[in-house]
């Protein structure tokens, strides 16, 4: 074997050696690559991308608080409880139309709403109702709940 051969060779036993270590499947002893690796910084989203969803109202944060009439325009965010009554104005656009809703009780599943079209619902995370509304409820505390009024564009 010529000279340059044999040096080119026995440079590269080391790191022959290192991977068939790293790929021997010993899982008892970490290989090099393992508890050499870094962690790569993470980065930015680029401009484009879509928002991260908003966090579910919570009753300490909720921006109108116990203001039912604020949810008028079907924009808002308030703490509600059993016998709570919410109406729509004409900004909310429903098929069929609903002009309001009742809290028929807050359970542990979330609050239990019979809207003014009929329809009784359990919110538990979010709805859609009848294409122009949607709801979002965060956790029930002590028989109260905040929920988030939104119209659908």
């Amino acid at each position: 074997m010529p000279r340059r051969t044999l040096v080119a060779t026995l440079a590269l036993l080391p790191a022959a050696a290192m991977l068939l270590v790293a790929c021997s499947g010993d899982k008892k002893t970490p290989s090099r690559a393992t508890t050499s690796a870094k962690a790569t910084p993470t980065t930015a989203l680029p401009a484009s991308s879509s928002p991260p969803a908003p966090q579910p109202p919570s009753i300490s944060t909720a921006a109108d608080g116990r203001k039912l009439s604020a949810c008028k325009d079907g924009e808002c965010e308030v703490v509600v409880e059993k016998g709570d009554v919410i109406r729509f104005g004409n900004a909310v656009k429903t098929k069929p139309k609903v002009d309001g809703l009742t809290v028929v009780d807050v359970g542990e599943e979330g609050p239990v709403l019979a809207l003014s079209s009929g329809m009784t619902t359990t919110v538990n995370g979010g709805i859609e109702i009848n294409g122009g509304l949607s709801i979002e409820a965060g956790v029930p505390e002590h028989h109260r709940v905040a929920i988030r009024i939104s119209r659908i564009r």
